[in-house]
């Protein structure tokens, strides 16, 4: 551990003589003043092989130096002489503190070893060794010991009680816990020892119980900043963020001088909450109290607390403000650009971090990622692809592999990204989701549908995104017979229940599928319904000609109070189109605005022109076109065109042929259009190559 004394091990000739009492005095003020290192050292000086002259006291220091710097070589050999002086045996202290190095260096078997070495132990000797096992992860091991301590007829101390709450916490012990609080009641502490009051809400919060974490807190006489963070984190950590808003708040007014730990226990609670006045209180603390340039956890916190409350520009502040940035600074700021779709300036810190001098980490590379996706970023993206790959991070983390797979979907390259995928050398149903939307989105249903199965034969099982592109290929290609597959493993998980979306999916499938009694059936199912899911039925009544049905559908749910949506109306006006029902659709079109406050889009104009052109009301369709907002566009036309085709209406079928030409010079079916619209007429076809002529 220290290359001084490593030196003087392989090197040094030992010294000779007797150790001087003034050495004793050095290591003894070397340990109290916190300088173990020093103290090891001139140890290892006095070195020979026989140490001569270190007193009991000088050897327990010692073994806390080694304790503290976890320098298990050097502990070792002090157990060595120590062993070889019968201290171990004679001297509970010497004996005590040997068995607590090996605990706090990890070794709590070791430590063990010695305690049953020590002849009549006591209760720092009990407390030493419970502490080894609860600090090192064996809390029912402490546990246990602390009965046999107790058959013995020792009865712990504050100290011991606080390791076994430990232990408590990290098996999840509530019950011993309570026997603990129980014994800690009998014996008075509960008011007059502050760390036992802070062991007894760390252990209640850690178990789940925050009333009880609650009530012990109320009852403490004093109250330090480690009650308050402790409850507060107890809170925070179960997800009950606003209790633990609350008692920061209380914290506070109770002017409770605030520490680092506290501080960033406030952010995060802030960040969980969104609250911005509480968090900027806490901006003004940290600055009041210089802590931004001194500690970079606070100042990481920060930055991380605007950019959830998705205010960049102030945690770009922050960020520049800070002397000193790692892994962690760089990738909250990457992370907060690619979250909030600001993926070229992510990019951009992702270079500057690079010509900084700090490698990126595994988070760092999915944020990027994410941003080029975003981005259309391919060059980009393929850089950090190949860097991702030399580092071995595909093969290590999931996460990362999922996130490459994904930036190809996301730029359409469904090839590399299976070529992605199937590198992959674990994969979850996140992976699979990744390739199956990407498949899903460009429409490649079969794709999809086999990424299913494959997905199925390999152990993993589908969550809801995966059964909705599942659904939504099915309804794509027909595949009605997997779609009831799907159908009845939704039911198997209680799928239906939990989720709008699915059933919303479901009830689409079957009526894109024709199957317009089973798509009802699931609709009347749904424990809840709301526009999507009446939007989707209506489109398959429309699809299928059921005309007077859709409008039963539609008054049904303005019926229920579901407010129709801008889908709704295309749908509807569709289906007045079709069954020539103008008056109707007319005023839906117009109910639409003054009612509902919908803006038209393009495909309500063309809806209502469709309308009033199959109902032969084309002068009033023109009327339309020439009040809209917006130029109308080529399909609006043709649909002017087509009506005019079917009329012999020459004189709007002309104005109708110079729009769409206007708009698309490439269309010469319009020619054809046109001359079947007045074929009766000899001049016609002339005419039209004459227009057209000119307009070209």
């Amino acid at each position: 551990m220290f290359s001084e004394i490593e030196i003087f091990r392989k090197g040094c000739k030992p010294l000779a003589g007797i150790l001087h009492k003034s050495s004793n005095s050095h290591i003894l003020n070397y340990v109290r003043c916190g300088e173990p290192q020093k103290a090891l050292y001139l140890y290892i000086k006095l070195f020979r092989n026989n140490v001569i002259g270190l007193s009991d006291r000088t050897f327990v220091a010692l073994l806390k130096a080694c304790a503290v710097l976890k320098d298990i070589s050097t502990g070792s050999k002090l157990h060595g002489e120590v062993a070889r002086l019968g201290l171990v045996e004679q001297n509970l202290f010497v004996g005590s503190t040997l068995v607590d190095m090996y605990g706090k260096c990890g070794l709590p078997a070791r430590a063990q070893e010695v305690f049953g070495l020590i002849l009549d132990p006591n209760i720092v000797s009990w407390t030493a060794l419970i502490l080894a096992f609860a600090e090192n992860g064996h809390g029912e091991k402490a546990l246990v010991l602390l009965e046999q301590m107790q058959r013995k007829g020792i009865s712990p101390n504050v100290v011991t009680l606080v390791c076994c709450l430990k232990a408590c916490c990290s098996i999840g012990a509530m019950g011993k816990g309570q026997v603990i609080h129980s014994e800690i009641e009998r014996l008075g502490l509960m008011g007059k020892d502050v760390p036992i009051g802070n062991s007894l809400i760390t252990m209640y919060s850690k178990c789940g119980c925050l009333t009880a974490a609650r009530e012990v807190f109320e009852r403490l006489a004093v109250r330090n900043v480690v009650s308050w963070t402790t409850l507060i984190t107890g809170y925070a950590e179960s997800g009950h963020d606003e209790e633990a808003l609350a008692c920061f708040k209380k914290m506070q007014m109770e002017g409770v001088p605030l520490d680092s730990v506290m501080l960033v226990c406030g952010l995060r609670v802030c960040s969980n909450v969104k609250t911005l006045d509480t968090g900027q209180h806490v901006h003004a603390e940290i600055e009041r109290q210089g802590l931004l340039e001194k500690d970079l956890v606070l100042g990481n916190m920060l930055i991380d607390f605007y950019v959830k409350l998705g205010l960049l520009s102030r945690a770009q502040e922050v960020f520049d403000k800070l002397s000193v940035r790692n892994v962690y600074t760089w990738a909250i700021i990457i992370a907060g650009y690619a979250e909030y779709e600001h993926s070229g300036k992510a990019l951009d810190y992702f270079v500057e971090m690079q010509h900084s001098g700090v490698m990126p980490d595994a988070v760092t590379y999915v944020c990027c990622m994410k941003a080029c996706g975003l981005l259309g970023a391919t060059e980009t993206g393929r850089v950090i692809h190949a860097e991702i790959e030399r580092l071995g991070l595909c093969q290590r983390n999931i996460i990362v592999g999922n996130s490459l797979v994904d930036m190809y979907v996301k730029w359409g390259l469904l090839r590399e990204a299976r070529q992605a995928f199937d590198r992959l050398q674990v994969r979850n149903v996140i992976s699979w989701n990744a390739l199956i939307t990407g498949y899903a989105e460009h429409e490649y249903g079969e794709e999809v549908l086999k990424c299913l199965e494959k997905m199925f034969l390999d152990g993993i099982f589908p969550n809801i995104v995966s059964l909705v592109c599942g659904l939504k290929a099915c309804a794509s290609i027909g595949a009605i017979a997997k779609g009831i597959e799907l159908h009845g493993e939704i039911m198997r998980i209680g799928y239906l229940d939990q989720d709008d979306l699915i059933g919303n999916s479901l009830v689409d499938m079957y009526a894109k599928c024709g199957l317009l009694m089973a798509a009802q059936e699931v609709f009347d199912l749904l424990p809840t319904r709301d526009v999507v899911s009446w939007n989707s039925l209506i489109t398959g009544y429309v699809h299928f000609g059921e005309g007077k049905s859709v409008f039963n559908i539609f008054y049904n749910m303005l019926g229920e109070n579901i407010q129709p949506d801008m889908v709704t109306f295309i749908v509807v006006l569709n289906a007045c189109s079709r069954a020539g029902l103008f008056s109707e659709g007319k005023m839906l079109f117009e109910a639409m605005s003054e009612e509902y406050g919908i803006t038209s889009t393009p495909e309500h104009h063309a809806g209502i022109v469709d309308l009033f052109c199959r109902t032969g009301h084309i002068e009033k369709a023109l009327t339309i076109i020439k009040k809209l907002p917006c130029i109308p566009n080529v399909v609006i036309w043709r649909t002017v065109l087509g009506a005019c085709r079917n009329l012999g209406n020459k004189e709007f079928g002309r104005e109708a042929l110079k729009h769409v030409l206007q708009l698309d010079q490439r269309d010469s079916s319009s020619y054809v259009l046109l001359s079947q619209t007045f074929a009766e007429a000899a001049s016609v076809e002339t005419g039209a190559l004459t227009i057209a002529g000119s307009l070209l």
